[in-house]
């Protein structure tokens, strides 16, 4: 069950409900505290102050950082393209996929523990066990031999991507319902909660978003 609104909530999101004192003008209600615009508007923008992760307070570093990388990665691609052959002797075969599956394993039991106690963790944990659905299916197919190897590898490829896709359509579910409920817990409804389109609200700043009020 749900506390009471406006408890634990947010910095910056405090709730609007509650009745104005006898005698203040719609002026007063409309620009007193923090300026938000009155109850019942729709589509309205919305500065709200946020508390940054003092670690994660800049993120052009970062971002520049992954931008350049995914630049450098194409330039490795093309040269794996080039240079490398079609059939390897790898060393220590056993090693890698035994490793491969413990940790795909692991994060099965990790996903399956949070969803039972219905923790936070379970959306990156799902998203990460789907990832390692998809990563296996792919190595599967592409480095079997033809005949009943590839078949069953095709099989079992479908198989772990139809489950790979139900993980990922619960994480993406899950975050958006967590964030309309916090918003709601702040007595404001978002008009839209695709997550491209959702602020990450970590860094230093106001962050302005389109809202819509309860009334």
């Amino acid at each position: 069950s749900c506390g009471p609104i406006g408890a634990g909530e947010p910095r910056g999101m405090e709730s609007h409900r509650g009745s104005s004192s006898e005698g203040e003008t719609d002026h007063e209600r409309t620009t007193s505290g923090d300026d938000r615009p009155p109850l019942g508007t729709s589509g309205s923008d919305q500065a709200i102050s946020v508390e940054p992760m003092r670690k994660y307070s800049r993120s052009g570093f970062s971002s520049l950082t992954l931008f350049f990388a995914a630049i450098g990665l194409v330039g490795w691609i093309v040269y794996l393209g080039i240079s490398l052959p079609s059939t390897y002797r790898a060393n220590h075969w056993n090693i890698a996929w035994i490793g491969f599956d413990i940790a795909m394993v692991g994060n099965f039991l990790l996903t399956s523990w949070a969803l039972w106690k219905r923790r936070q963790i379970a959306i990156p944990a799902a998203m990460v066990t789907a990832t390692f659905l998809i990563i296996d299916s792919w190595f599967d197919v592409v480095m079997s031999n033809s005949g009943a190897d590839l078949e069953l590898s095709v099989i079992l490829a479908v198989i772990s991507t139809f489950a790979a896709m139900q993980l990922f359509r619960f994480s993406r579910r899950a975050m958006r319902q967590s964030i309309r409920n916090a918003y709601r817990q702040a007595g404001i409804e978002l008009t839209s909660n695709a997550l491209w389109r959702t602020p990450l609200m970590i860094f230093d700043g106001k962050i302005t978003i389109e809202i819509k009020e309860d009334i």
